[in-house]
């Protein structure tokens, strides 16, 4: 299960997930993130627990379509580490 709260501010929005970013809980969370009414500038990785392989693809293209100068931004340092090997591995591709 995947709690996602949205926070909009008239610049930005923040995302706030807690659970497990695995499953169709991937579907929805793209859903959320294609449909927020300003660019993502925050995701709060916080109270996640697990992401699986469909999940860390999608934070992945996330962090890629950032499209404010603050970029998305994970508070988790695992998760964002784990977002950086990803991108590395596709740049040596």
């Amino acid at each position: 299960m995947l709690r996602i709260t949205v926070q909009d501010s008239l610049q930005s929005v923040a995302l706030k997930l807690e659970g497990q970013l695995t499953g169709p809980e991937v579907e929805e969370m793209e859903r959320v993130w294609k449909t927020c009414d300003g660019p993502v500038a925050v995701v709060d990785l916080c109270g996640v627990t697990w992401v699986d392989g469909r999940g860390t693809n999608l934070l992945a293209r996330m962090l890629q379509g950032r499209s404010q100068p603050r970029g998305l931004y994970a508070h988790d340092d695992l998760h964002h580490r784990r977002l950086d090997e990803k991108d590395q591995e596709r740049e040596v591709q």
